[in-house]
């Protein structure tokens, strides 16, 4: 069943409820008026024809008989027995004796002061009329026919305006759901229209106000993140199609010219060395991509160990200032030797070994100063570190910096794929941690958070 279907079948049982409750209350509450209207009309002529049997002297049970007869306000089947403190029958309204008015009733009737009894075609009341000499027991029975005929009718109105009601709501109901549910179709229409040829496209957000425009505005704010996504897949292609192609096209020619004539063992030795080297650079940017994907997915658990940062910073900086001999890297401690443990991170070493040998090689790489510096900083929930070199006076994108393949201003003459900081971004966020950039006063700073526990 689709949601509209469910809409109308909601709309159309809640409202047929209420219909049928409240119409059963007004019937309910109806026929208890009558019932009490009826009873109090039979007990003001049981009382009337007692008064005139028993206080009226001129008045016996044959003249009552015949005043009875010819009253105009008699109910239909009237009946009415009068008997004494002693059960005997003292008036009856016609020769047939009731055989439900026995004596255990009567003594029921002086016990309880007045009951009820429900027949087939009458009803009966029969209550106490007391004298200032005598109690006597007055029984009246009667059939209301206009009372029963009107809550006949009554309960054939509510059947039918119910019935009717029921058809009226469920179209009711169905426009209802068709009304609401238009601006729904639309944005669905809208967001079927919608591909990777026109992911441009955005969904109508109409009044921008209900939940309808929310969902527009969500929808619209995932095809900005689709898009954004799509975008830097297919630059991500390309650039690292390029990156890939110029090592490759490099070692083409090499062994194309080589291949062309008898060369010296030392010809061959130079060119084998220089393929050597771009297959290195090839090697590195693969495994830079192949990293880089790996970090987009949650690192799995097993991988994850105790690992102190601060011997990984003391390793990576000997790894740095063997390949740039020059540069002097300083690393400054906020703690003594002896709280070192405070410097643990829980995470994957061998791409924590990697975030923090990207961020001390980039540093080293475009320092123009040959130094940096490595502050290393321990709180209650993170561990801080610090990088710190000096550029030069270059026009740097700090937002871009972080984007695969995405190289700075002063990388000329710089080898490199651009896949370092937004390599160590990932490892970082895979970590739960964080990273940013700020750059002023020819000065730029790295800072790292990492969460000792992930």
């Amino acid at each position: 069943m689709n949601i509209k279907s469910r809409l109308v079948a909601s709309f159309a049982g809640t409202m047929a409820f209420i219909l049928i409750v409240t119409s059963v209350l007004i019937y309910v509450f109806q026929s208890g008026y009558r019932t009490e209207d009826f009873h109090q009309r039979m007990i003001n002529k049981g009382t009337n024809a007692a008064k005139l049997l028993i206080k009226v002297d001129e008045v016996d049970a044959s003249m009552l008989r015949r005043i009875e007869k010819g009253n105009p306000t008699n109910l239909f089947r009237e009946r009415i027995a009068i008997f004494n403190y002693k059960n005997e029958l003292l008036y009856s309204s016609d020769t047939l004796n009731d055989p439900r008015f026995t004596n255990e009733l009567l003594d029921a009737i002086r016990l309880k002061g007045e009951v009820t009894l429900k027949g087939d075609s009458s009803e009966t009341i029969g209550f106490l009329f007391t004298d200032r000499y005598d109690r006597f027991v007055v029984l009246v029975s009667a059939y209301d026919i206009f009372g029963l005929a009107k809550l006949k009718n009554l309960r054939r109105i509510l059947l039918y305006v119910n019935g009717f009601a029921i058809v009226l709501i469920l179209l009711a109901g169905w426009l209802f759901a068709n009304q609401a549910l238009k601006p729904l179709n639309r944005v669905v229409s809208e967001v079927e229209s919608i591909g990777f040829e026109n992911l441009y496209q955005r969904v109508d957000v109409g009044n921008g106000k209900d939940e309808i425009a929310r969902l527009a505005i969500a929808f619209n704010h995932m095809l900005d993140r689709l898009e954004r996504a799509f975008k830097s897949q297919k630059s991500f292609i390309s650039n690292a199609s390029h990156e890939l192609r110029t090592p490759l096209t490099i070692i083409s020619g090499e062994i194309e010219v080589l291949l062309r004539k008898e060369r010296s063992a030392e010809d061959y030795r130079t060119t084998l060395s220089s393929v050597r080297d771009e297959v290195q650079v090839l090697s590195k940017a693969a495994n830079q991509l192949l990293m880089l994907a790996q970090t987009d997915n949650e690192l799995p658990r097993q991988s994850m160990l105790d690992v102190r940062m601060d011997e990984l910073v003391w390793t990576c900086r000997e790894d740095v200032q063997k390949r740039y001999p020059k540069v002097v890297v300083d690393v400054v401690m906020n703690q003594d030797e002896g709280e070192a443990f405070e410097y643990e991170v829980h995470g994957n070493p061998n791409l924590l070994r990697t975030l923090v040998g990207n961020l001390m090689e980039n540093a080293a790489k475009y320092s123009i100063d040959q130094r940096m510096t490595v502050r290393l900083s321990s709180g209650d929930d993170y561990f801080h570190l610090e990088v710190v070199n000096h550029p030069g006076d270059h026009e740097l994108a700090t937002r871009e910096l972080f984007n695969p393949f995405y190289r700075g201003a002063n990388s000329a003459g710089q080898r490199g794929h651009g896949l370092g900081l937004s390599l160590v971004k990932n490892i970082a966020e895979r970590h739960g941690g964080s990273i940013q950039i700020d750059l002023k006063a020819n000065e730029f700073r790295v800072v790292l958070n990492l969460p000792h526990q992930v």
